[in-house]
């Protein structure tokens, strides 16, 4: 009897259960008119919306045995709608109410709808994305946008992209025809996610399986010429570039890991930078994010632990408040990390009367814990004016390397001695950056003013011991610290002219470093300097684009004074006095599928302030470093062409650079010492290529690039045993496997030859990586397991054929490790802050 009275309660409770449910059919009908519906018929739950906000918004879909929110979900789908849950109280709402909407439908050549389909509307003028969205179930689309014309361009998986100019919101059918291309029998589709730009390449990112990739460094490392090593990113022949979040110079790696990549739209991978950039800046990196019209209060939180031989981990807390009007932002960041060296160390010093070799094995272990503090808020005064203000600070709370070593001297093959040795280091920065914008217009003209002032300061202090029952003890103290002060502004203002864009500006900085040195038993020279320099520079950048054709030029002016001093006297021979002309020129052709570009531009580096300072650092008796007062900048003259179709991209460059600054090891006054340092040289050259494809097989998404680099450096000109003019080869492997929207998987292959650099020899290697991403609650939560060289194959090995001495360094840095990172994310929204920064690459150089 209790079976049975069970049984039927669980029965009833299934029931009740199962009714609360909803399985319905939807056949090309308003969302307006399905909500009205299933207010009327659901009593759990008082559904409120606007009935002609939504009208516009037709559905065909198929739920099945859902929840009402879970159902409502399904039915919002992709466009662009919100809904809340409050309670029992669901609102469904359009953010963007009174923009208009550009509305059609999307069908196959069987007239059949297609679903998911990447609509895109671009600026008649110069191609920028302005919107987008995805077809539904029924193929329809709805994108608010208030820009008339606008430029559609309509891709999907396995069709022809589509560009449409669209002059009224009404878009009408398009139809798409199929477009398959095969590579060894097997079916290749391809989308049109690459395309040339003024100066560098566009990358989509929005709709495409970058936007899963976990964060913006993971999607950095995904694409053509750019490789991320750690937090370090570099462009592939062009060095460190700046990067800048929707116009914001970025600060610090933090922003590259908390930037979600579900909230990148676009990614530009500039090459060939205009006059607007400084001199130095031979590559920048621009994301632009989506538009969230979130408002509230939203929260980030991302915990991250790895393992490699020591115990890592960091934390990071990310408040922000927004409204229509203002926003403001505060993210805490704390870390705690431990690396080490397994060094293995040979050089040989060759003098007049001996031949020297040093055999050194030294292990280094360092642990290091960090804090950085960001705030920034802005107010928009209306959609075309607003201002900001940001202050970041960083700074290491501990940071201590601890090592020992063993020496094996022989002289003229004789052995002389050991010399066993105990090192101590103890490095602590401090970093304060304040930044102000204004970004608006008046009448047709646009104002981006921009101010910053920088402060950061090194200290460190070092111990090295030094036991020989052979040789003579030391103990070598060393004491040192750089501060650095920087003022800057920057103003640009743009107008169009003649059917093109005409930007003029100007940028001014302001700086002073001061460096101390002292070594208690006068080892090496102490030495107190100073370096007070001023740029004041002047630009003028013109953009055109007629027909498929694009055109930039421009100029810039800079003038730049730098003084040194010497215990506060100033020395003339190395205070320099620069006037220099920087002209660019690119052009670029589009049509369909294809694009193609050409850029030339001239560059110059100036050597950073650690690397004009006047000591040495002790490395041990036999080996010193330091800087060089007397270097002066190089200039970088470069051309550059490139081409894509789809989803394959090459390019090819050449580098002529003038006073080349190149790392060199020699002897220090012809003593028994080597020295490293930079020193100049009368020129430099290098050729290099790369080609990038990104196939698409379904679920498999590979990209696969080679990249080739050539030096035209003839060292045995400068005093080298070898001439290291070779070619080298580089191939980087991605692999992504999409096993549904919540769970992605793949592994990575990086492989180098043998390449070269200046004086230095690399040793070939190669790594495989690999990782799996799983989401929780619509991406509420993430968590994502990664593995890095995971057959321990990455080993720093080099030779360096120097002056009168070589050494050659084979180094295990404990690349390999697993890392567990899990996010939450509540209510997350992109960030409004526009201003620029300035000074930017002063602050580099710092």
């Amino acid at each position: 009897m209790k079976r049975n009275i069970f049984s039927l309660l669980f029965c009833c409770l299934a029931f009740t259960g199962w009714a609360q449910n909803i399985t319905r059919d939807y056949n090309n009908v308003s969302i307006s008119d399905a909500l009205r519906q299933l207010n009327e018929q659901h009593k759990d739950y008082t559904i409120s919306f606007m009935y002609n906000e939504l009208e516009d918004f037709r559905i065909t879909t198929k739920i099945r045995n859902k929840s009402l929110p879970d159902a409502i979900q399904q039915m919002i789908g992709f466009y662009p709608i919100h809904m809340t849950i409050e309670g029992n109280e669901i609102t469904v709402e359009c953010p963007q109410k009174s923009i208009p909407r550009y509305k059609g439908t999307i069908v196959d050549q069987q007239n059949q709808p297609v679903a998911y389909a990447n609509i895109a509307l671009l600026s008649t003028e110069d191609s920028t994305l302005i919107a987008g969205g995805v077809s539904n179930e029924s193929g329809l689309f709805v994108i608010p946008c208030d820009q008339k014309p606008v430029l559609a361009r309509i891709s999907y998986v396995g069709y022809k992209t589509i560009y449409k100019q669209c002059s009224s919101t009404q878009t009408g059918t398009i139809h798409l025809t199929p477009e398959n291309h095969m590579l060894k029998n097997v079916v290749v589709k391809g989308t049109q996610q690459y395309q040339m730009t003024m100066g560098g390449m566009e990358i989509a990112v929005e709709g495409t399986l970058l936007a899963k990739m976990g964060t913006a460094l993971d999607v950095l490392g995904q694409l053509p010429r750019v490789s991320v090593n750690g937090s370090n990113v570099t462009v592939f022949g062009k060095g460190a570039p700046l990067i800048y979040i929707n116009n914001k110079k970025m600060m610090n790696t933090q922003e590259l890991q908390q930037l979600k990549s579900e909230d990148i739209k676009s990614i530009e991978v500039i090459t060939s930078p205009g006059a607007q950039y400084d001199a130095e800046v031979e590559s920048v990196i621009r994301i632009k994010t989506r538009k969230r019209t979130a408002e509230g209060l939203s929260v980030r939180n991302d915990a991250n632990v790895s393992y490699n031989n020591w115990w890592n981990g960091y934390e990071e807390l990310m408040l922000k408040y927004q409204t229509k009007k203002f926003e403001i932002i505060n993210d805490a960041y704390i870390y705690s990390s431990a690396f080490g060296e397994d060094n293995n160390l040979d050089f040989n010093i060759h003098t007049d009367k001996d031949d020297i070799k040093v055999k050194q094995y030294i292990p280094i272990s360092t642990r290091q814990t960090g804090v950085s503090e960001y705030v920034a808020s802005d107010y928009w005064v209306n959609d075309s004016n607003s201002i900001g203000a940001s202050y970041h600070y960083y700074t290491m709370i501990h940071s201590k390397s601890t090592g020992w070593s063993r020496q094996e001297i022989s002289r003229n093959g004789v052995m002389e001695g050991i010399v066993n040795a105990t090192e101590e280091m103890s490095p602590i920065p401090h970093r304060h950056t304040l930044n102000a914008y204004y970004q608006g217009k008046i009448g047709q003209m646009g104002i981006d003013l921009n101010g910053t002032y920088y402060y950061g300061t090194d200290k460190r202090n070092d111990l090295t011991i030094e036991t020989s029952e052979e040789l003579d003890n030391r103990n070598v103290h060393s004491n040192s610290k750089e501060s650095n002060h920087m003022y800057a502004a920057k103003l640009i203002l743009d107008y169009p002219v003649m059917g093109g864009k005409l930007k003029v500006g100007t940028e001014l900085t302001k700086t002073k470093s001061h460096g101390v040195f002292i070594n208690e038993e006068g080892y090496v020279s102490s030495s107190e300097t100073d370096i007070k320099e001023h740029n004041i520079a002047g630009f003028a950048q013109y953009e055109l684009s007629a027909g498929h054709w694009y055109m930039g030029a421009g100029v810039r002016y800079e003038d730049v004074v730098r003084n040194y001093y010497l215990y506060g006297v100033k020395q003339d021979d190395v205070s320099r006095t620069y006037h220099n002309l920087f002209p660019n020129l690119s052009v670029t052709w589009r049509k369909d599928d294809w694009s193609w570009q050409l850029s030339m531009n001239e560059k110059m580096h100036r050597p950073s302030y650690h690397n004009l300072r006047n000591y040495m650092q002790y490395d041990n008796r036999y080996m010193y470093e330091g800087g060089n007062p007397a270097l002066r900048p190089e200039k970088v003259y470069n051309i550059e062409t490139g081409a894509t179709y789809r989803w394959i991209s090459a390019t090819l460059g050449y580098t002529y650079i003038k006073d080349a600054m190149v790392w060199v090891k020699k002897l220090l006054d012809n003593q028994e010492i080597t020295y490293t340092t930079n020193m100049n040289f009368d020129h430099h050259q290098s050729l290099y290529g790369n080609i990038f494809l990104a196939p698409i097989f379904k679920k498999y998404r590979p990209t696969l690039e080679l990249s080739y680099e050539q030096q035209i450096f003839n060292t045995k000109d400068y005093g080298s045993d070898i001439n290291l003019n070779k070619p080298s080869f580089r191939i980087k492997w991605n692999n992504r496997f999409v096993f549904s929207k919540s769970l992605m998987a793949g592994f990575s292959l990086r492989a180098y030859t043998c390449s070269y650099e200046g004086f230095r020899k690399m040793r070939e290697r190669f790594s495989v990586d690999a990782a799996i991403r799983k989401s929780f609650e619509n991406e509420r939560w993430v968590v994502t397991l990664t593995a890095d060289d995971i057959f321990k194959t990455i080993r720093e090995r080099w030779t360096m054929y120097g002056m009168g001495a070589e050494a050659s360094k084979d180094c295990y840095n404990y690349s390999r490790s697993i890392a567990l990172r899990v996010t939450y994310n509540f209510n997350n929204t992109r960030t409004k802050y526009k201003g620029t920064g300035a000074g930017n690459d002063e602050k580099r150089r710092m």
